[in-house]
């Protein structure tokens, strides 16, 4: 799937370069009513090109992904699979938030691709909820197949000796983290605080949202934004700050609402059914340095505990860690390139790295500081699970990952199957250019060369 940020580098790019190059675009296939693009192509293989080097051939194999999607697209609407438009919504958000974050502000984002937030969600919704569709369809064929201990075992058992994978040092890692928090004292002088701004945006006529925002409010994301944070549905705030805003009216104001985050006066700009546009203005209590050593010395105490065998990792994890990623999984990493808990020394990130140095598996490091994804400092423990040297593969120490291919296999031959009789059920039409592609073979029909109007 073509991430967001990808297509507005790629957008960017053929935009500054049209004046030396046109590409003349054309339609190149259609699966039902779905037609696909020259460009769609393109596009992708350019993608791929910014991150490995590869062959022109790559191209068939894109546009047999394209071809998949397209046809898991057409099987949805006749199988009235559907997503909500609250889930696609939420999606949207969710990735250009993302990308909102990774530039630096919404302001940078779009300055960027040279369209406001609002043009930019407009002209990816269609293609989220494509995109959603989709996956659910593919879900669907993939809902039944599984794989049991004996079919795993025996797929293990048909791989050649000399054909058996040979895995690097691999390790699994877990961790507790938690946040130095302020001090009661702290929080009250900045309840105060947000007790003196409601007051002026309420009795001070000349002191206006945007005013007191850039004034007062320790928002960093939205200090230069007259505090937006954008149009959102239900379940993106957290609880208190959720309720507070939907119960406003627009214009209206809340007084001072207390969350994780500090101190809030939020002020209702748009609402429509459950999607709101709010503002904010947020006064954050002060975090001293001894609010770092209560946090630090009740790591300790936490450490002291799991290694005398008073505590078990998965209870520490549960009640102490902040890192809700991880939490639902007893605190264990998961591998964003494979999926899996396992990762490579060379994968790990470098403050993990270092932090595992002179641990055996099973044991704990000191507490180590850190910095959370908002650029907030915390402290956390590491857990060296396990630690495997590097081997041919065997059941007893890859179980995990031969399972994962066992039903990588059965489930690609489920897809198989499902495109064989899809497709024939399907309006399919390629164009010849692309008849030397052995992978897309499937795809062509015996009167094929008579539909030749889309060339």
């Amino acid at each position: 799937m073509r991430t967001l940020l990808i297509l507005l580098c790629l957008v960017a790019a053929y935009s500054s370069t049209k004046a030396d190059t046109i590409l003349v675009d054309k339609v190149i296939a259609v699966v039902g009513d779905k037609v696909i693009l020259l460009s769609d192509v393109e596009l992708q293989y350019e993608q791929l090109k910014l991150e490995q080097d590869v062959p022109l051939s790559a191209k068939c194999e894109l546009l047999n992904s394209i071809l998949t999607s397209k046809l898991f697209l057409e099987a949805a609407l006749q199988d009235s699979v559907a997503v909500s438009d609250d889930e696609v919504e939420t999606e949207l958000d969710r990735r250009v938030g993302y990308f909102v974050s990774m530039l630096g502000g919404q302001e940078q984002l779009e300055e960027y691709y040279g369209k406001s937030i609002l043009e930019i969600k407009n002209e990816f919704r269609t293609d989220i909820r494509e995109q959603l569709l989709s996956q659910r369809m593919q879900g669907k064929i993939y809902s039944n197949v599984k794989v049991g201990p004996s079919d795993v075992k025996k797929f293990f058992n048909l791989i050649p000796t000399d054909s058996l994978p040979y895995f690097n040092a691999e390790v699994e890692v877990g961790h507790v983290i938690m946040s130095p928090i302020a001090s009661e004292f702290s929080k009250e002088i900045a309840r105060k605080k947000a007790e003196e701004v409601l007051t002026l945006l309420e009795t001070d006529p000349d002191a206006d949202f945007c005013f007191l925002v850039s004034r007062y409010s320790n928002d960093p994301g939205t200090q230069d934004k007259c505090g937006d944070l954008g149009t959102v549905g239900r379940g993106e705030f957290v609880t208190e700050f959720e309720a507070a805003a939907f119960a406003l009216e627009e214009g209206e104001h809340s007084g001072v609402v207390e969350t994780k985050y500090g101190f809030h006066i939020i002020q209702m700009v748009k609402k429509k059914g459950n999607r709101i546009t709010v503002r904010h203005i947020l006064i954050v209590p002060a975090v001293l340095g001894s609010d770092h050593e209560l946090v630090k010395s009740k790591l300790d105490g936490i450490r002291d505990s799991l290694v005398n065998g008073t505590m078990s990792f998965a209870y520490a994890v549960k009640k102490y860690s902040e890192d809700d990623e991880t939490k639902h999984q007893g605190g264990i990493l998961s591998n964003p390139a494979t999926g899996s808990s396992y990762f490579e020394i060379g994968q790990l990130d470098k403050t993990i790295y270092f932090g595992l140095e002179g641990l055996k598996p099973g044991e704990y490091s000191i507490p180590l500081s850190m910095q959370l994804p908002n650029g907030q400092p915390a402290y956390r423990i590491l857990f060296l699970k396990s630690e495997t040297q590097p081997h041919v593969a065997n059941l007893t120490e890859d179980y995990y990952k031969i399972q994962a291919a066992a039903l990588k296999k059965k489930q690609d031959e489920a897809l198989g199957m499902w495109l064989e009789e899809r497709i024939k059920g399907t309006y399919v039409w390629l164009s010849p250019d692309y008849a030397g592609c052995l992978s897309l073979k499937k795809w062509f029909k015996e009167d094929n060369s008579s539909n030749n109007n889309y060339e």
